[in-house]
């Protein structure tokens, strides 16, 4: 099993291919901004290059592509559109579009009118001996503090997971609460991405 890690932020360029939360879109023109089931345009809450799933999670996606994880926020309610304890109706609510992963060849900025989170470049850290009960940002290994109902997310691999208090102000509500956690489990191979850009599963829980 790969080791768990801290997750360090930094400043970076809204528009670099370093792995990063926020910053700007780079997804190609011939993909469709993302929009949940009532019309919104979601938000870019992370980017994560090829280089990054491979050499941090050990996947092989192409180099040149990118997964890109984009998440409803609004100044309304929204938590129970993004927020999945294993029930199976949260599960089919986040899969109607409320949350997208998405893998894509890695093109030029776009906005199509979203505002961007400023980006913050993610620097994996230290080595966490025991992380059950970690609720800060950090990748690989075991998800910490996932409550322990029935997912349904054995064809998936755990990536990574964010504390929403991390993201710089005021976006420190992307997921709502503060102290929510968003959970990245990702498709492990590469084959099936001629067939569909859905790439994942990304969900919220509350600490």
């Amino acid at each position: 099993m790969l080791s768990s890690r801290k997750i360090k932020l930094q400043s970076a360029p809204d528009d670099s291919i370093l792995p990063r939360i926020g910053g700007t879109c780079l997804l190609p023109a011939a993909i469709t901004w993302p929009e949940n089931p009532d019309g919104e345009k979601l938000t870019l809450a992370v980017f994560l290059p090829a280089t990054f799933l491979n050499d941090v999670l050990g996947l092989g996606y192409p180099e040149d592509h990118a997964i890109s994880v984009f998440t409803t926020y609004n100044e309304q309610y929204f938590l129970d559109y993004i927020i999945y304890h294993g029930d199976p109706l949260d599960l089919k609510t986040i899969q109607m579009g409320f949350t997208q992963v998405i893998v894509h060849p890695i093109a030029g900025p776009r906005s199509d009118g979203v505002s961007s989170i400023p980006a913050q470049e993610i620097i994996t850290g230290d080595v966490l001996e025991s992380n059950e009960h970690y609720t800060g940002s950090k990748t690989g290994g075991m998800p910490g503090f996932l409550q322990h109902e029935n997912y349904a997310l054995h064809h998936l691999m755990f990536g990574l997971q964010l504390y929403g208090g991390d993201y710089p102000e005021p976006f420190s509500n992307i997921f709502y609460l503060q102290d929510a956690v968003g959970y990245l489990f990702v498709k492990p191979y590469a084959d099936w991405m001629e067939q569909t850009t859905d790439a994942g599963l990304f969900f919220v829980q509350c600490t």
